[in-house]
């Protein structure tokens, strides 16, 4: 690798007024290209230059430290910004694709696949903590401009549900222009893209995000305040296409010149037409080198401001002396386009192999340059990786985060290699720091041949390959970046130092193990010339699949036929009552013979049991459709609980002629034979001392209601003496709710009005739930077990555990997970949990479980 450490020096000596002077809260701004890979500029270009100029990249390069072994976290969009965002590998948000939340099944274009991958999320999680989070605790504005791609199927979340305070996410001058060739399409043309000053149409994203730092400046009465910028283009990604006339033609010009397209395949307005040949290998599309161009200018128009700007915080110093900006892409370039004339080259990632959706070089080898205070200008060859981003951030920020969430990053902070004081990348995990010697991808989602997990490790990379199970490695350099292999052509699984290799397998299988990795299944309907495959006749039937809507648990019957496989594992797949179907992943599934059951959750509209047999073989389940019960669900912290009964998600059913008004549930029916019903449930058994009910009724009113729960009626009678009277009734016999819902019933036996003119009117307008909290079942649990002792109880700030345990789980008094620990009994740590009781889950050493309370004070 590279060393700086001198030009580091030297450049402290060079720029005193920079490096000399603390910068309190830098601004940071990731300059995130969509699809640009390694080769698409002059950064990394190795060979010819590329046809299209890039003057902005280079000179941000040139201010800084530029990379030439960075990569993403996945060869795919969606992927890598979930994890770049989060600081969690692909392997870990479960998000190893890109259009997720369906259900794993294949296109018909797909048959001929022998393996199917597994389901996967469509978006990230909004529980996943993300950098704008992170730094929104620390005082910053955070910012999102342009492509977002973690949503879900309905919008949601977007970028205000995960930390940013503020979001722009139009496509810009990406947006779909139809036919490419049409000059009325074109800037200046198109009246929604004017041409600005210097003749370059209009993007709404780069001016959204000019817009955004600009109003960060002028914040607090023009005293500015910190600001992290998240600005994710959508140039390079398809369509492939230009709105800049005349930098496409300036651009195909330069290929005519060079001779790579033939002056007579240029029309009459100096572009390409329909008929252009745009099908050699090689950076010759001029529509593509207008976008790399395009991007270059974007970059500048936000480096320009930065420079131009004086920092309001700050006096004396501009803000791009006081701003660390990161540029890179979130994937390889997608070599291939299929336009409306046919194929089309795109770009060309030589001498890399492959491109987008290719965990190979060249789908996941990307540019990246940073520049900001104390970082000199300097070139490294150091394996670097977007999931770098967030902890390099906190520390260039000053932003601390819980240790449980620093200690789950995947990635490794860059500080002290940016600033010249350490030469190679060190990772910190629980308080321990080494040097970072891996990176991994985990790409299950894609062709057979595409279906990989791989590591680099050093010069090496070594690759898992799930069609056949086995390993491939390549000798990329022969260190920093001396190249020996970059293009992945010799396989040297069988000549590369054996002890190497076996490690590199070793450690790659164990972190898909321990990060329960999901892999690809065999297709059990694969049909092509060469089948059946190995132990297909054997993949079980699921007989039924049925849904007991009382106690909220599916159940699927597998088909018992002697010789047949088992299920292994699975997961129910659920989808809600949205427009747009999106399909979720709840709990694993309960495996009792060939009985399969999964708690449904309560918002499911729709349930496929998703599952895998013994030969790992798929068995999907038909979807059943669930009509849930409409129920309310009593939570175990709050004493008192109020529910307005006419709310469409309180009554399970209205009864006689009952009606659901704006604030009450009315009932009028002279004689009675009116009421309601709700179905009432606890996230875990709980008493309900009494349920008061809220009610008025008109002046002259004389009602008797009975309240119904279980095999316990109380009748009530009263007279309304006035109409605006709020009179309340007690419903006292303790009522045991659980888990599986029960149902509540209200109905009027008798209702008259003294004056027979006047109708009756008589309503419910809310109804509260009294809880005895001291009921919790926390008596079933020992507080010492004979053989096991968790001292000192109550604890302060660490317990231990008379004897050595496997593993240990801590949980709150609602079920939440709130600690985790392995191969520990001593001074374990709960300093950081909140005060009250828990429940201590233990693994022993033989495998038996144990479960005690546990005190915090």
């Amino acid at each position: 690798m590279k060393n700086t450490t001198l030009l580091f020096l030297f450049s402290l000596l060079l720029f005193p007024q920079v490096y000399g002077q603390v910068i309190d809260k830098p601004n940071i701004v990731i300059f995130y290209v969509d699809d640009l890979g390694w080769q698409d500029t002059n950064l990394n270009n190795l060979g010819d230059p590329v046809p299209w100029e890039t003057p902005k990249m280079e000179a941000l390069a040139a201010a800084g430290a530029k990379f030439s072994q960075a990569y993403s976290p996945a060869p795919t969009c969606a992927p890598s910004r979930a994890a770049m965002l989060s600081g969690r590998h692909p392997i870990k948000t479960k998000v190893t694709q890109v259009s997720g939340g369906g259900l794993p099944i294949l296109r018909n274009s797909q048959a001929d696949r022998k393996m199917i991958g597994p389901y996967f999320p469509k978006r990230l999680d909004v529980n996943e903590y993300t950098i704008a989070e992170a730094l929104s605790t620390n005082g910053y504005h955070t910012g999102h401009v342009g492509k977002w791609h973690v949503d879900g199927a309905n919008g949601f979340p977007v970028a205000v549900d995960q930390g940013f305070d503020t979001e722009f996410t139009s496509r810009g001058v990406n947006q779909n222009m139809g036919d490419r060739y049409d000059i009325s399409n074109f800037g200046g043309n198109d009246p929604n893209y004017p041409l600005d000053a210097d003749g370059i149409p209009y993007d709404s994203v780069t001016d959204e995000a000019v817009a955004y730092m600009e109003n960060r400046v002028a914040a607090n009465g023009g005293s500015g305040e910190p600001f992290f910028l998240y600005m994710a283009t959508w140039l390079v990604h398809t369509p492939i296409q230009t709105r800049d006339l005349p930098m496409l033609q300036a651009i195909t010009q330069t290929l005519v010149n060079s001779g790579q397209i033939d002056a007579p395949d240029v029309g009459p307005n100096g572009i390409p037409t329909e008929t252009t040949p745009l099908t050699a290998a090689g950076e010759y599309n001029p529509f593509y080198g207008a976008m790399v161009q395009t991007v270059d200018w974007s970059l500048g128009k936000l480096v320009d401001y930065l420079q131009a700007t004086s920092d309001p915080r700050h006096p004396g110093k501009t803000l791009f002396e006081t701003t660390y900006i990161i540029f890179s892409s979130d994937n390889g370039a997608s070599e291939q386009n299929n336009a409306a004339n046919g194929f089309e080259v795109v770009a060309d990632n030589f001498p890399l192999d492959l491109g987008k959706t290719s965990s190979r070089e060249g789908g996941i080898r990307v540019p990246m340059i940073v520049t900001g205070p104390e970082i000199p200008v300097a070139e490294y060859s150091n394996v670097v990786n977007g999931l770098d981003f967030f902890p390099t951030i906190l520390s260039l920020t000053g932003t601390t985060i819980a240790s449980n969430l620093s200690d789950d990053f995947d990635g490794a902070d860059l500080s002290d290699l940016l600033k010249g004081t350490n030469s190679i990348v060190e990772q910190t995990r629980n308080g321990v720091t080494t040097e970072r010697t891996d990176l991994f991808w985990h790409y299950p989602n894609a062709s057979d041949e595409r279906s990989k997990s791989s590591i680099r490790r050093g010069n090496y990379k070594l690759y898992k390959n799930y069609i056949d199970n086995t390993y491939e490695a390549y000798q990329l350099y022969n260190e920093g970046d001396n190249l020996v292999d970059v293009e992945e052509t010799i396989n040297v699984i069988t000549t590369m130092d054996q002890t190497l290799k076996q490690d590199m397998i070793d450690t790659l299988e164990a972190y898909l193990i321990d990060n329960d990795a999901r892999f690809p299944a065999w297709n059990p309907d694969y049909a092509e010339p060469d089948g059946p495959l190995v132990n297909q006749n054997l993949v079980p039937a699921i007989n039924s699949v049925t849904y007991d809507e009382n106690s909220g648990i599916a159940t699927a019957v597998i088909a018992n036929s002697s010789g047949e496989a088992v299920i292994s594992y699975g997961h129910l797949l659920y989808r809600k009552n949205e427009q747009n179907e999106e399909w979720f992943e709840a709990e694993a599934v309960t495996i009792n013979d060939n009985i399969i059951t999964a708690n449904v959750p309560d918002d499911a509209s729709g349930i496929v049991f998703n599952l895998r047999d013994e030969n790992n073989f798929l068995v999907l389940s038909e979807e059943l459709e669930i009509v849930n019960i409409t129920k309310i669900t009593l939570n175990t912290v709050d004493e008192v609980q109020m529910f307005e009964p006419e709310e469409s998600d309180v009554y399970g059913e209205l009864i006689g002629g009952a009606t659901a008004n704006s604030s009450f549930i009315q009932m009028r029916t002279v004689g009675g034979g009116d009421g309601f019903n709700i179905n009432v449930k606890a996230e875990q058994s709980v008493v309900c001392e009494k349920v008061v009910f809220h009610i008025r009724s008109r002046e002259g009113d004389t009602v008797n209601f009975d309240v119904t729960i279980g095999d316990e009626t109380q009748s009530f009678e009263y007279t309304s003496t006035r109409d605006a009277d709020d009179l309340y009734y007690e419903y006292n016999v303790p009522t045991t709710f659980t888990e599986s819902a029960q149902t509540m019933e209200v109905l009027v036996t008798d209702l008259i009005n003294a004056d027979n003119a006047l109708p009756p009117r008589f309503r419910v307008y809310d109804i509260t739930f009294h809880l005895d909290l001291e009921s919790l079942g926390v008596d079933d649990v020992e507080d010492n077990l004979q053989d096991l002792l968790v001292f000192p109880n109550p604890a302060k700030g660490v317990f231990s555990l008379n004897k050595p345990v496997e593993s240990g789980v801590l949980y709150n008094i609602h079920g939440a997970k709130t600690l985790e620990f392995k191969d520990q009994y001593q001074n374990i740590d709960i300093s950081r949990i909140n005060s009250g009781l828990y429940f201590l889950q233990v693994t022993n050493k033989d495998g038996d479980s144990s479960t005690l309370k546990l005190i915090k004070q």
